[in-house]
């Protein structure tokens, strides 16, 4: 049995010479090395004692524990994050969907992710622009286009085709009305989540945010629009 050192940041193992497998946290130990035509492995658990994968596992910080974020607040800027986290897992040859429940015009964004269909990446717009208030005739339709989007989004959850995917303004649709929470709900608490979930829009309820494991609140100090500026081309759309 050879010596194989875990190198965090080339994120694979280096074989040395020896009769041991020393663990990320230093120690030396002889267990779960599993040899493969001359390659090494990276499954943490194959370069981790057992103590380690213990602890690691008691804090739920495995590598590939699927993720819950949420990007909320009155603030500019909470698509714009998905939108970078998303360049980032392509980056890293991740394949995504943005699923966007409010949205209607076509931004710069999505014009340029509906340009790379071979990469695995895809955006969809369901939403139907300015939502109206409930008394109005029109409210039914907004609310029967978030519903689709929501059914079409589970099923690209479970269908572990795509490594991220972008819930956008589906706080807003929740806070709107237009779905119900507990169908959303639904979804974050299973067990084996598929793919990393970014959930983002203003008024992310306290029951949303007990299940992400990170949350972000965008805050508005000052907004052009309040000088009269109007949308920006390349800025805001």
């Amino acid at each position: 049995m050879k010596i194989v050192h875990y190198d965090s940041n080339r994120r694979h193992l280096m074989p040395i010479s020896g009769q041991h497998v020393i663990c990320i946290c230093g120690k030396w130990f002889q267990e779960n090395y599993i040899p493969d035509q001359n390659r090494y492995t990276t499954d943490l658990e194959k370069v981790t004692c057992k103590n380690c994968l213990k602890k690691l596992k008691k804090d739920n910080k495995i590598y590939d524990k699927k993720r819950i974020l949420i990007f909320t607040g009155d603030g500019k800027g909470k698509t714009t994050s998905a939108i970078g986290l998303a360049i980032r897992a392509l980056g890293n040859d991740m394949s995504f969907f943005i699923f966007q429940f409010i949205k209607k015009d076509i931004s710069g964004e999505a014009k340029f992710i509906n340009s790379l269909p071979s990469l695995g990446v895809s955006i969809s717009q369901y939403g139907l622009g300015f939502v109206p208030k409930k008394d109005n005739p029109r409210f039914e339709l907004h609310k029967k286009a978030a519903i689709e989007c929501l059914n079409y989004a589970r099923d690209a959850i479970y269908s572990n085709w795509f490594d991220v995917i972008i819930l956008d303004e589906i706080c807003n649709a929740i806070q709107l009305g237009l779905i119900p929470e507990d169908d959303v709900l639904d979804i974050l608490q299973k067990p084996d989540l598929k793919c990393h979930l970014v959930l983002t829009g203003r008024g992310a309820s306290e029951k949303l945010i007990e299940f992400a494991d990170t949350v972000t609140e965008m805050k508005c100090i000052k907004h052009g629009y309040d000088k009269g500026i109007k949308a920006t081309k390349g800025i805001e759309y």
